[in-house]
């Protein structure tokens, strides 16, 4: 009964300073971790923070929107900071226990070195986790919402700012030209000129369109001209297929009509003749 319990002593003895001695190391590596992590975050988004700020207050976007673009832009300096921060907070944390004599008095105390690093790769794998989370997942996702947002408030911009029957070379490698302008939105009797590609130059002639969040023009009954240097310019759109289509159905008509009247003439060719063989037969 004796050696059971001092069995159970010493193995109580050998576990609750292990788990002390692990709070402990991390109680000393996250709070400098965290501090730097903030601290780096605010300075390396300071920059694209002031400049949408000023561009985004210019054009009267409402606050709501402005948070949603600020929020976007996180992923990418945590990306960065939080590698940067795991290093600052690490080099802290050990160096004021180097300075202290901690770990002299932990070698006296049989604990090697390698226990002591134990805690320390376990915040490291946090931190690695969140990292690559950033990295893959919310780095996109937030690329693509920042992408939305901004050509949004572009093309709500673009759209009230152009004037009708005014050429507009504000996009790029784009001349854009619109008739009327939509109460709703939008414009009428579209012309987009894109020479976005140097080796071909589209037209776009359209009834009625707008910018899309796609970056491409949204038209309906749409001409298509494309040109390149070696050819002369082509036509094909849909506009061209219904005319097409209509120019067939004439032609139809028009055989149908000419095939009525020439029945029509042929009845009335027999009608005569047989009028003459009845007055020659009279006489």
């Amino acid at each position: 009964m004796c050696q059971q319990k001092a069995t159970r002593v010493i193995r109580c003895s050998l576990v609750a300073p292990v788990r002390i001695l692990d709070r402990y190391l991390v109680r000393e590596i996250v709070p400098p971790l965290l501090l730097a992590l903030l601290g780096l975050t605010f300075v390396l988004m300071l920059p694209p923070i002031m400049q949408s700020l000023a561009n985004l207050i210019a054009k009267g976007v409402a606050w709501t929107v402005i948070v949603r673009v600020l929020v976007t832009l996180l992923p990418q300096a945590l990306s960065v900071t939080i590698p940067m921060a795991l290093l600052y907070g690490i080099l802290f944390g050990l160096g004021r226990l180097s300075a202290d004599r901690e770990f002299v008095a932990l070698q006296a105390c049989g604990v090697s070195v390698f226990r002591v690093l134990r805690p320390i790769a376990l915040v490291a794998a946090v931190a690695a986790a969140a990292t690559a989370y950033e990295t893959i997942v919310a780095l996109p996702d937030a690329n693509q919402t920042f992408r939305e947002i901004t050509f949004n408030i572009v093309a709500s911009g673009a759209e009230s700012d152009i004037k009708p029957r005014v050429f507009y070379q504000n996009f790029p490698n784009r001349v854009l030209y619109a008739r009327d302008i939509e109460r709703s939105g939008g414009w009428r009797e579209v012309f987009l000129a894109d020479a976005s590609k140097p080796e071909q130059t589209t037209v776009y002639v359209a009834a009625s369109g707008r910018l899309s969040t796609r970056g491409a023009p949204s038209i309906a009954s749409c001409s298509t001209w494309t040109r390149t240097p070696s050819s002369p310019a082509r036509r094909s759109s849909r506009a061209t297929t219904r005319r097409r289509s209509r120019s067939c159905a004439r032609r139809r008509r028009s055989t149908a009509a000419a095939a009525r009247r020439s029945r029509r003439s042929s009845t009335r060719s027999s009608r005569s003749s047989r009028c003459r063989r009845r007055a020659s037969s009279w006489r």
